[in-house]
């Protein structure tokens, strides 16, 4: 399955605001919520198993007991079972194969489609200058906003997130960034630790004063499984910190752990309102 591909707009002087109404005509981000009636993954908010069934004693109407079948919900989807790593997260939208998720990947693998980092650029701009607050308002003041590292080995040294934020001039936070925190540190096996956090992915650089008891904000692309992303808030715990992290995208694919949420998200509208967030 190829990912979608973009035409650029021929206008190269877009507002974040015109780059942010191009995204959502081309239908690419869904809104975050936590009220559908399936249920959403406490940790994620991306999507929630199949269910589970238990037999349970329960007496009849003549009192006498029986067992019936009872089908529950987990509290968490399978790859936040194990949250290690971060003290809270949020994603700006759900990120779904042919729409953001299509856009992040091109951005970061296609260097015809690097523009993209553009409106990605916006939608993140956005959303912090929106919702920086609600963020303080859950777990309390960020002292410090970096970004997830790539390797300096990778795409031949291009990363992705710091190319991002250079986008802007001037980030809501202003005084609190400090892109170069980390540095990653291990290319080994790649899709296994994806599927896990480690401890030894990531480490603060070190040119870098302490910072323990500080409260950290991540923002990275995108969460999956959340190994990365809980890997690099690993490293901050090891430092004394206090992760949180934001994501552009919270990927959802449409099988049986995402699919209602697909579906919810793909049938409203409008498909995505700026001043909402997941923990308004």
């Amino acid at each position: 399955m190829s990912y979608r591909k973009f035409t650029r707009p021929i206008s190269t002087n877009w507002t974040t605001r015109g780059w942010l109404n191009w995204a959502m005509e081309e239908g690419l981000l869904l809104d975050v919520r936590t009220d559908i009636p399936e249920g959403v993954c406490a940790g994620c908010y991306g999507g929630t198993d199949t269910g589970y069934q238990t037999s349970i004693p329960m007496p009849d109407e003549s009192g006498f007991p029986t067992h019936q079948t009872v089908v529950g919900r987990w509290p968490r989807c399978y790859p936040c079972n194990n949250f290690d790593g971060l003290d809270g997260f949020v994603p700006i939208s759900y990120s779904i194969h042919d729409r953001l998720e299509s856009v992040i990947w091109r951005a970061k693998n296609d260097n015809a489609h690097r523009w993209l980092n553009v409106p990605l650029a916006c939608i993140l701009h956005t959303f912090l200058d929106r919702h920086l607050e609600c963020i303080e308002y859950r777990w309390g003041p960020v002292d410090i906003i970096t970004v997830v590292p790539s390797h300096a080995a990778a795409r031949e040294g291009w990363d992705h997130m710091k190319d991002l934020i250079s986008r802007f001039r001037t980030w809501p936070g202003n005084g609190l960034w400090e892109p170069h925190l980390l540095e990653k540190v291990d290319l080994s096996n790649a899709n296994t630790r994806r599927d896990r956090p480690h401890a030894n992915l990531f480490q603060l650089m070190p040119d870098k004063g302490a910072i323990e008891g500080q409260r950290v904000l991540l923002l990275d692309d995108t969460f999956t499984t959340g190994g990365t992303l809980r890997s690099a808030g690993l490293a901050v715990k090891a430092a004394g910190g206090q992760p949180i992290a934001v994501t552009i995208g919270r990927q959802v694919r449409n099988d049986q752990y995402g699919a209602h949420i697909v579906a919810d998200a793909t049938n409203r509208a409008p498909l995505f309102d700026p001043r909402r967030c997941a923990i308004h």
